[in-house]
């Protein structure tokens, strides 16, 4: 091979380790090259996740890097969970996603020392009072009554 055409490939592979690395840092991902072009993938999460992840991670072989939140980081990750959960569930709209959102709702109730029937007390009486989504009503505007016109009906009224 000559010198020209080594220097070539050798752009070329570079290239393509470019624009690998630029696809995997927009999702997330970080690429580990070694000697022969084997491919290592780190990808990074940053998030709450199920108790027993971290089992099937080393089940597998993989290295995981993990930590125990305190009580107030898991509030905050519960939090996000919560929404990447109902977000999941919007797009999927399945039983899965949705015993998702159950369990991490039920997560959230335990952690802030919240009662599962006060929670359902508090739902009836919002029923009771408000009702519920059952009639598919959708509300677009409401327009405020004109209270000086009807102060003076009531003035007209009363001679």
């Amino acid at each position: 091979m000559q010198f020209i055409d080594y220097v070539r490939r050798f752009k070329f592979i570079d290239k393509i380790k470019q624009i690998c690395y630029n696809i995997c840092i927009k999702k997330g991902l970080y690429l580990h090259i070694k000697e022969g072009m084997r491919i290592k993938m780190k990808y990074t999460y940053n998030k709450l996740v199920r108790d027993k992840v971290m089992k099937n991670i080393q089940a597998k072989g993989h290295n995981a890097m993990y930590r125990v939140l305190n009580e107030e980081e898991y509030l905050e990750e519960l939090d996000k969970k919560l929404l990447e959960e109902v977000n999941e569930f919007i797009e999927a709209h399945n039983e899965e996603e949705m015993a998702d959102v159950l369990e991490v709702i039920e997560a959230n109730i335990n952690q802030r020392g919240m009662s599962i029937q006060k929670i359902n007390e508090i739902k009836e009486q919002k029923k009771q009072k408000n009702g519920g989504f059952d009639h598919k009503i959708f509300l677009i505007s409401v327009e405020e009554k004109d209270e000086v016109k009807e102060q003076e009906n009531e003035n007209q009224e009363e001679r």
